[in-house]
């Protein structure tokens, strides 16, 4: 394929990607790349909060997923699409993640996370504890249609934010980095994972 005079390596593991609409592209392998002028959707102040540390724009990036994640993902389809993709990325791509849910959910729902439950280290107590002052959507914050960025956020908002990303870093929920920094956490092939990219993937339709 001519696509793949482009990249010098691609990773021959296979992730997935949902779309609500096909595309019209009739190539067997073709690239996509999605740019800043698409809808965004989710938190911008998080959005913002983890560019600053280093992860791919949510704003200027393509969601993908793995097939643990595939497999549990018929409830989604409502919201993802039922159009089903194999996605493939280069080995050098710039990839943020988060496992078990997508990321605007594992910070909105973090009271769900197993180790939120018996937390073993002081900090973490002390974070549970914290965390646990607010009911179901304790981010709700980020809802706010007048807090569009981290700058609108109070002293105790982002606190928050940033404790709450610590722990989900320590335990590895979320990450940033190459295909080999994601294949080296200890929830990689058992978890569900869901991961973007701001760098270009090649993707074929699953008949």
């Amino acid at each position: 394929m001519k696509h793949l005079k482009l990249f010098e390596k691609w990773s021959d593991q296979e992730f997935y990607r949902l779309n609500q609409e096909p595309f019209d592209n009739s190539e067997d392998e073709f690239e996509f790349y999605r740019d800043s002028e698409h809808n965004f959707k989710g938190s911008r102040p998080l959005n913002e909060f983890l560019v600053k540390k280093g992860f791919p724009s949510g704003s200027n990036s393509v969601d993908f997923m793995d097939s643990v994640a595939l497999n549990r993902s018929k409830q989604y389809e409502f919201l993802w699409g039922s159009n089903k993709y194999r996605v493939k990325i280069d080995q050098e791509s710039n990839l943020g993640w988060s496992f078990t849910m997508p990321k605007n959910d594992i910070f909105y729902k973090c009271l769900r996370l197993p180790q939120l439950d018996e937390p073993t280290r002081s900090q973490d107590k002390v974070l549970k504890k914290m965390v646990e002052k607010y009911p179901y959507g304790q981010m709700r914050f980020f809802y706010d249609r007048d807090k569009n960025t981290l700058d609108d956020l109070d002293e105790n908002e982002r606190d928050l934010l940033e404790r709450i990303y610590q722990f989900l870093v320590d335990y590895h929920y979320i990450g940033k980095g190459t295909l080999d920094n994601l294949k080296s956490s200890p929830l990689w092939g058992t978890t569900p994972l869901y991961a973007w990219t701001d760098d270009k993937i090649l993707m074929s339709k699953i008949m």
